[in-house]
This record gives C-alpha cells, sequence and structure tokens, in this order.
C-alpha cells in the first residue's frame, strides 16, 4: 500500500460521490440518526477534494479487528485542519463539540469514506486492541 495508490482510491470514491455519505455531511443536518455520529464542519466539507488531492498530509494506516478493513487516520500539520468536524448527539439535528481529526476507511458496504474523530477515541481503539497500527504512508 502506497500513499498515491490509496489517495487515487479515495478521489475516485470521491467521483463517484460515495466519498462523504449523507450521515456525515453537514448540508444534511435535518435527518436525524438513532446513534452518536460527526458531520466534517462546513469549511472542511467545501474544501475536501481540494485538501485530498494537495496530498498534504501524512496517513495513519490501522486494521480494524472487528471489520477487518482499512481505517485510516489523517495527519496534517496545518493548524486550520484541527477542528475538521463536529459529534451530533443521537437523535439530534444540531452540532455538538469538536473533533479534531479526519478518518477515511474501507466500510464493507460504503467503499471508502470519510467521517470525523476524537483523537482520544482512536487512541482508545488502539489500547484496547479495535485498532491496530498497520503503517505510516508519508
Amino acid at each position: 500500500m502506497h500513499k498515491d495508490e490509496i489517495i487515487n482510491q479515495w478521489t475516485g470514491s470521491m467521483e463517484n460521490g460515495t466519498f462523504l455519505t449523507p450521515k456525515h455531511d453537514p448540508n444534511n443536518l435535518f435527518t436525524t440518526y438513532a446513534s452518536y455520529r460527526t458531520v466534517l464542519t462546513p469549511q472542511m466539507s467545501s474544501s475536501l477534494e481540494t485538501f485530498i488531492r494537495s496530498r498534504n498530509f501524512d496517513i495513519n494506516v490501522y486494521q480494524d479487528s472487528k471489520h477487518k478493513n482499512y481505517y485510516c487516520e489523517i495527519i496534517s500539520t496545518d493548524p486550520s485542519y484541527h477542528q475538521v468536524a463536529n459529534g451530533v448527539p443521537s437523535g439530534s439535528n444540531q452540532t455538538g463539540s469538536l473533533v479534531d481529526k479526519l478518518v477515511i476507511y474501507s466500510g464493507s458496504n460504503q467503499g471508502w469514506h470519510i467521517i470525523g474523530e476524537d483523537s482520544a477515541k482512536i487512541n482508545q481503539k488502539v489500547k484496547n486492541g479495535t485498532l491496530t497500527f498497520y503503517k505510516l504512508l508519508k
């Protein structure tokens, strides 16, 4: 797995319209979900394709032990990409606290798609064995 290879797969998902699913799209807050979710900030959503195509980030690749798929944490040194999404409580259409990471993973039904995640939650998943570090892509 190489950085260019994986980003090409992501851009393919963008071109197919499956990369930013309605559940995580800030323009779809009117729909409520039974469980907690994250939505990208409007700023991140509007600059998403430019950001991904820039390749101006590193990627921590993990393997998800439950789903046996890749879980990719975006590592950006640009401070404007550290408040990238908001949590939305279950049953709500109002955003809550900010989360600081973008995660792109290969869902079994949805293919590659993007979500926001809190770095503390990623660390907890590593600690409890749900995620296993695989590789750093620079």
